[in-house]
């Protein structure tokens, strides 16, 4: 089970009024991979691969050579110009696990069966689309069942996603919030209660989620923008990208507009080179292929730091619920077997 956006701080919280998410027989304690957000958690944990060979960077993320100005690739929403198997191009595990004869099970909602997400990071598993969590039990019973009948190996991913929707809207701890978690424990005592006695249970997720409305309007009374033509990623991990016409002097731009941040934002925010971020935080050495679509500086606020895009800051604006930066709150999450 992939409950996404319930960090170890946020099922700390839950066990406290929901007592199935204490009665795990093991519990393991885990970090996201940067930055802290779905799109690449998700393909990290699909893949066993960190950002730099899967080439998942960010929630948003310049396609490269896609024109002047540049097109951002949002990663759940996916862009029908971009082949999602070539854009992520390593093998999955549920590929792997059908060539060894083991069966997936994809278990989600209906509406991420066919999206470019789930065929560039979750593909090769038997999807099974339903909106209604009661439904997707008696998927996996059944489907559970077939295969003991048959001593067939099966691994089942089922993905849950109402924690993190009622967090970005409401904020974590907030009656929606509560709401959601409360689906989630129902939803994991049926799963116990209906599943076969040799089937075991894995509970983890893929980030945090801390409240925050402290905003920083990127170009608003500031020079953030000064050399900046595209901005990708989101409000607590920003890829931010410089013109293609910058090339013939990208030395001298970079070198101008990373000591703009780093003044302006001293305190404040960690920000990276794309080369200091290659290393850092993606992995390791990235193919030229996929190295563009790393900003030409990442920058992650320290805190509970916002920085908005002035294109998007009413939307941006307006969640309660944030992730992908560094704090422990982010990054931090459990995995609980039972």
């Amino acid at each position: 089970m992939l409950i996404d956006g319930l960090g170890a701080e946020g099922l700390e919280l839950a066990a406290a009024k929901f007592p199935i998410f204490g009665k795990y027989t093991s519990k393991y304690e885990l970090q996201s991979i940067f930055p802290s957000t779905t799109v690449v958690n998700l393909t990290s944990l699909a893949t066993g691969l960190l950002p730099n060979e899967h080439g998942m960077f960010g929630y948003t993320v310049r396609v490269p050579n896609s024109g002047n100005p540049e097109r951002l690739l949002n990663g759940l929403k996916w862009d029908e110009k971009v082949d999602p198997e070539i854009w992520q191009d390593q093998e999955t595990l549920f590929e792997k696990a059908k060539k060894l004869d083991i069966k997936v099970l994809h278990i989600a909602a209906k509406r991420y069966q066919e999206t470019g997400f789930t065929r560039a990071a979750l593909r090769g598993g038997n999807y099974f689309g339903s909106n209604r969590p009661e439904q997707m039990v008696e998927i996996a019973e059944s489907e559970f069942n077939k295969s003991l009948n048959y001593s067939q190996k099966t691994f089942a991913y089922i993905y849950l996603n109402q924690v993190d929707a009622a967090g970005h809207e409401f904020g974590v701890e907030s009656e929606q919030w509560w709401q959601a978690v409360q689906i989630i424990a129902e939803f994991l005592e049926q799963l116990r209660g209906k599943l076969p006695s040799k089937v075991r249970i894995w509970l983890t997720s893929d980030h945090g989620m801390i409240n925050s409305k402290n905003h920083l309007i990127l170009g608003e009374n500031n020079s953030l923008l000064e050399n900046i033509a595209l901005i990708g990623g989101e409000p607590r991990a920003r890829h931010l990208y410089f013109s293609p016409d910058a090339n013939s002097d990208y030395e001298n731009i970079l070198a101008k507009t990373l000591s703009n941040y780093q003044n302006y934002l001293v305190g404040k925010a960690q920000i990276f080179t794309r080369e200091q971020a290659t290393l850092k935080l993606f992995g390791g050495i990235i193919s030229e292929s996929k190295k563009l679509r790393v900003g030409d500086l990442v920058v992650v606020p320290e805190s509970d730091l916002l920085l908005l895009d002035p294109n998007r800051a009413h939307l941006e604006g307006k969640m309660v619920g944030h992730h992908g930066g560094f704090s422990e709150t982010e990054v931090n999450i459990s995995a609980l077997a039972y």
